[in-house]
């Protein structure tokens, strides 16, 4: 697993296996310039993915090889990432030392922090600089990801025909994303929210460096949920009745009180994270939050956020500094699935000779 501080040449597809669909991405770099040069979006069926663990390989697998087939590139080098309960992100302070000696007790000072068996994760680590004004203590990111959910995804990627170069995290996606974008904000704090179909990635960014990252078990599968039991519909009805691709007469008024309700807990999931950043860091108060994800185009939902947290809110534009150039797609249709496939983006802005 690798932290995506460094890019260098040597571009991927940029693939992002959710919970509701499979995102394809594909980004070149042409010096110093960007340019979306392919992305697909396939539907997943309900249940295929949960939580961040596939359920369902053969559908999985199909979806990317569909998706991949109507990408229409050669290329087959791929950066993915893994999300959820399996994935543990600790900002840990460690006595200084250099990377090499960091390298050999890492697996030691994880025992420490991470709830699972320390033979049983991949374990990664980047070196975040001196611990304050201490020139004795060193602070660092400690990354650690369950090997049998890694060892999943790479399986139905390669099984799908693509070639898993890296692996990442969304949280780490996203921030590249960020960096690329808005570099205005780096020098402040900024939270960077993705609200997926089951899942939350939320990582708080401060001058430049992630502070607090963190997965949430909830998304807009919570909306969606709340309007079948609401309406009595199936899935994919209530699906479309929260998307405002289906009108139920009359309903109008209780289908909106419902998506509220069951946005305002995405939304106390929120302020609980953040709190605990604030409590973490008191003098480091967020200034703005950005959000990824499908979900939060939700009706309301970014007016409900910004009115809770009192903190500046706006929806992601991976597209302020790439450019959109291929003729399969229009631009309008790219900027409005933006947020969705920001992730991928992300991803395809790894390179396949980073270390």
């Amino acid at each position: 697993m690798n932290i995506p501080f460094l890019r260098r040449k040597g571009n991927l597809i940029g693939l992002d296996i959710g919970s509701s669909s499979i995102k394809i991405s594909e980004i070149k770099e042409t010096g110093k310039a960007y340019k979306l040069i392919n992305f697909e979006k396939i539907p997943l069926p309900h249940g295929s993915v949960i939580e961040g663990t596939i359920m369902d390989a053969g559908i999985v697998i199909n979806a990317i090889g569909e998706g991949i087939r109507k990408l229409g590139s050669r290329n087959r080098d791929t950066a993915i990432s893994v999300k959820g309960h399996s994935v543990i992100v600790k900002r840990i302070v460690l006595p200084s030392v250099t990377k090499a000696e960091l390298e050999e007790s890492i697996q030691w000072e994880a025992e420490q922090y991470i709830p699972f068996d320390v033979n049983e994760v991949n374990i990664d680590f980047q070196i975040l600089g001196p611990a304050g004004d201490d020139q004795t203590k060193m602070e660092a990111l400690l990354v650690a990801s369950r090997k049998d959910i890694v060892t999943d995804y790479v399986g139905v990627v390669t099984e799908a025909g693509l070639i898993p170069k890296i692996v990442d995290l969304d949280s780490f996606a996203m921030e590249n994303i960020f960096e690329l974008n808005y570099p205005e904000y780096l020098d402040g704090v900024c939270a960077l929210i993705n609200i997926g179909a089951s899942l939350m990635n939320i990582n708080i960014v401060r001058y430049g460096v992630p502070a607090f990252v963190r997965d949430a078990l909830i998304g807009g599968n919570q909306i969606t949920l709340e309007i079948q039991r609401q309406m009595g519909l199936s899935f994919e009805e209530a699906e479309s009745v929260k998307k405002g691709e289906k009108v139920i007469p009359g309903k109008e008024s209780e289908i909106e009180k419902g998506i509220r309700r069951a946005a305002s807990g995405i939304v106390a999931e929120i302020q609980r994270n953040i709190a605990v950043f604030n409590t973490n860091y008191p003098d480091s108060p967020i200034e703005r939050i950005i959000i990824f994800g499908g979900a939060a185009k939700t009706k309301g939902f970014m007016e409900m956020l910004e009115k809770n947290m009192g903190i500046p809110v706006e929806l992601v534009d991976p597209f302020r500094k790439v450019e959109i150039v291929s003729r399969r797609f229009s631009k309008e249709e790219a900027v409005q699935i933006g947020p969705e496939i920001a992730i991928s983006m992300g991803l395809s802005l790894r390179r396949a000779d980073e270390t």
